[in-house]
């Protein structure tokens, strides 16, 4: 019976040191990321927030800004595949709508700003 409780204070007293450890006196630090860094499904919400926020203000050229620091060239096509995405998901309707709207304004303009590289 001994062993087990010293194993399972041993269990308890390794996983509060190195909680501690990883927060405190080395916690994992990221400086300098990119949305191009964003895994896929990251991205994609990364997109539907930028449409969200086009959809109250309406700033094209900062919605194009914020779009292409993902690295596509393409920025209506990127926004169509993300709506499209989320067609297939069953997202609602309002999200997949607001998606549509910026791609179709962004295709309509042949010259937008980008993010300074």
């Amino acid at each position: 019976m001994n062993r087990f409780l010293l194993l399972g204070l041993g269990t308890i007293a390794g996983v509060i040191l190195g909680a501690w450890y990883g927060w405190s006196v080395s916690p994992i630090t990221y400086t300098e990321t990119s949305p191009d860094e964003l895994r896929p499904e990251f991205r994609a919400d990364y997109v539907l927030m930028v449409a969200e926020t086009y959809s109250s203000d309406r700033d094209l050229g900062q919605a194009a800004v914020k779009l292409s620091r993902l690295g596509q060239d393409d920025l209506a096509g990127l926004v169509r595949q993300v709506a499209q995405a989320y067609e297939a998901a069953g997202y609602p309707q309002e999200d997949r709508d607001r998606l549509n709207a910026l791609a179709n304004d962004l295709a309509r303009y042949s010259t937008l700003p980008s993010a300074a590289p």
